[in-house]
């Protein structure tokens, strides 16, 4: 819609994961955590007044009434040298009841982890092998405790956060590689949301970050 990327809103679980300074947003969330995405880019509610680019909002799994885990790889290790960009993702996952007596029954958790590590962070077809200072090196985890104390009150606690150390190849340092600059995202969120059920029709929420 020919804005800016600070004029796009990124929302997760509700909370806008935003720079309140530059309004840009590197938050990083592990694939296997995210249960939906709902993006808009026209006829906006007013919670997205400020928006004139598009809204990105983000909804996390909840854990569910049975104890789960998986855990996700991928590498190019097992290619040649020259093939090889050295691309290494690791992704966890565990959810399942609270461990909490008469709360198992009304409350679960979901937890995720990522590490990322990455030699060549855009590998080119026509370049020969890893660009160099072009790397990244990263986590991100996610948490979500769900606990419905009654039919008409529930309570969500969360956290998503993310580090990424990482350097970007500009052909400016390409004869003064010591000197390329290197940037470090960090991000750290904490939530927690009250929703009471009035009537059938009627509900109120209230959140904090």
């Amino acid at each position: 819609r020919g804005g800016r990327p600070n004029e796009t809103a990124f929302y997760v679980d509700g909370f806008s994961q935003q720079d309140p300074l530059t309004g840009n947003a590197t938050t990083s969330i592990n694939n296997n955590a995210i249960q939906e995405i709902v993006l808009l880019n026209g006829g906006f509610n007013a919670e997205y007044g400020w928006v004139s680019s598009g809204a990105i909002n983000v909804t996390t799994k909840e854990g569910t009434k049975k104890y789960s885990g998986t855990i996700e790889g991928i590498t190019d290790g097992y290619m040649t040298k020259e093939h090889r960009y050295d691309y290494n993702h690791v992704a966890m996952n565990v959810d399942g009841p609270l461990p909490l007596g008469k709360w198992k029954d009304k409350g679960s958790f979901f937890l995720s982890m990522e590490r990322r590590r990455e030699g060549d962070r855009s590998p080119r077809s026509l370049a020969e092998g890893i660009l160099p200072h072009n790397s990244l090196s990263g986590w991100t985890w996610q948490g979500k405790l769900k606990l419905d104390v009654n039919p008409k009150n529930r309570i969500r606690l969360g956290t998503l956060g993310s580090r990424d150390d990482w350097q970007e190849f500009n052909m400016n340092y390409y004869f003064n590689q010591e000197h390329a600059p290197r940037y470090l995202d960090e991000n750290y969120s904490y939530y927690a949301k009250w929703t009471n059920n009035l009537s059938p029709k009627t509900f109120f929420e209230l959140g904090t970050t």
